[in-house]
């Protein structure tokens, strides 16, 4: 999967989905700068709590679909912000 959402653009719905499920599975929005975490750096502790997670890959591949879906239904809100939408890849 990380390979995969590696090489999309990075506006991409799969890229913003992975983004958004590593945030959630870390607890990135928690992270103090004074942390042990931070002093880790993001890419150390993306890496950790990778390693760590106690589900199954099907598991982590349901959690990647429901950030999908829920990427997927903020996008078609038309509440996206016009600096955000210019980001996003549309899909052909």
């Amino acid at each position: 999967m990380v390979d995969r959402v590696a090489a999309l653009p990075d506006g991409h719905e799969d890229v913003l989905a992975f983004s958004s499920l590593m945030i959630k599975l870390a607890s990135c929005l928690t992270c103090d700068l004074d942390s042990y975490r931070a002093s880790l750096g993001c890419c150390t502790c993306a890496r950790r709590t990778v390693g760590g997670f106690k589900g199954s890959d099907e598991e982590i591949i349901r959690q990647f679909e429901e950030a999908r879906e829920e990427v997927r239904a903020y996008l078609a809100c038309g509440k996206v912000p016009e600096a955000i939408a210019t980001l996003v890849v549309q899909p052909a």
